[in-house]
């Protein structure tokens, strides 16, 4: 009878330590987020955007981009991920821009310098419409 007290003993300590880990990284995730979230605020109200940024006007909304590299040269688009900015691109597109590149780095709405849509499209459907208006507009 003494082993299985000590087995289920073990068996509770390792579950409350998975429960204990499991809270922490929700909890630092959640912070994380807050931080970025802040950050934006921060960024987004009262900065002005980079001399390079361009607000393109789309059907669904204002997309800003960063355009950077001959006018001439072959285009290509640059999109961050979720509760980034265009900013996250700026070594990528400096490279790029050097050997030739037409940067395009999106703000992907609602983030960075691009507008919030009223309605809240943000489906991959809308921000495919609003990357195809932002590549027929280029000059």
């Amino acid at each position: 009878m003494g082993a299985g007290v000590a087995k289920r003993s073990l068996i509770f300590r390792i579950g409350a330590g998975a429960i204990k880990g499991a809270l922490a990284l929700v909890l630092f995730l959640l912070s994380l987020l807050i931080i970025l979230r802040i950050m934006a605020a921060v960024r987004e109200n009262g900065a002005e955007p980079p001399p390079s940024t361009v607000r393109f006007q789309t059907p669904t909304g204002a997309v800003a981009a960063r355009l950077s590299g001959p006018a001439d040269g072959p285009p290509i688009m640059l999109i961050h991920g979720t509760a980034a900015w265009s900013g996250f691109w700026r070594q990528v597109a400096d490279h790029l821009a050097g050997r030739g590149w037409r940067v395009i780095a999106i703000d992907l709405p609602p983030f960075g310098w691009s507008g919030h849509d009223p309605e809240g499209r943000y489906d991959r459907a809308t921000q495919a419409e609003r990357l195809a208006a932002v590549l027929r507009a280029l000059p």
